[in-house]
């Protein structure tokens, strides 16, 4: 994670202590509590989106046990990191505030619990769980960028939204394209 990234979450993290450790709210004078802007939460969450998926793919780089799990998750990890730093650069340049709502900070645990369960596997175990993982996010993903891009006020969030979405259907096809010769693989051994 870059010096610049790390300041994005701590001063989206900050805000969110500031707010009585959620960041849902903005405290006005007149004790009227509207809402952060949707468009700070649609940033953090493509922003943990990234993170999340570039850490997953790490771990499946290095302990997959397929070539091809290994060649897909080092993929992962450049395309992820390009579309943090596109989204990060867009923000900074816009003066958008990648900040978290308190919905979208409730996601984290469940992020996190999955990357500890998949660390503590190996081979083809890693493999199977990672790339099933890897179709259900992307499934996710995609459909979050939709809705998102449905919201979005603002025109370089729907451009970049519409540059991700072809990434992220890529690499929901190819995750479901291992997870089937997986199985393919798998039902020929036990025919043996």
């Amino acid at each position: 994670m870059t010096k610049r990234q790390i300041l994005f979450l701590v001063a989206g993290m900050m805000l969110a202590l500031t707010r009585g450790g959620r960041a849902d709210h903005k405290q006005s004078p007149e004790g009227v509590r509207p809402a952060v802007d949707a468009r700070g939460d649609m940033l953090w969450r493509l922003h943990v989106l990234h993170v999340h998926e570039v850490e997953m793919a790490k771990i499946g780089n290095e302990s997959g046990a397929s070539v091809e799990v290994r060649e897909f998750c080092g993929k992962l990890i450049d395309d992820h990191r390009k579309s943090n730093k596109d989204l990060l650069q867009m923000a900074a340049g816009h003066d958008f505030l990648v900040v978290p709502s308190g919905a979208a900070l409730d996601e984290l645990p469940a992020k996190h619990r999955l990357a500890d369960r998949l660390r503590g596997m190996r081979g083809a175990e890693l493999d199977r769980e990672l790339i099933s993982a890897m179709v259900r996010g992307h499934e996710q993903a995609i459909e979050m960028v939709r809705r998102d891009r449905a919201l979005a006020g603002d025109e370089d969030v729907r451009k970049y939204l519409d540059q991700l979405m072809p990434v992220l259907q890529l690499h929901r096809d190819r995750a479901a394209a291992l997870k089937r010769s997986m199985k393919v693989i798998k039902s020929s051994k036990l025919e043996k």
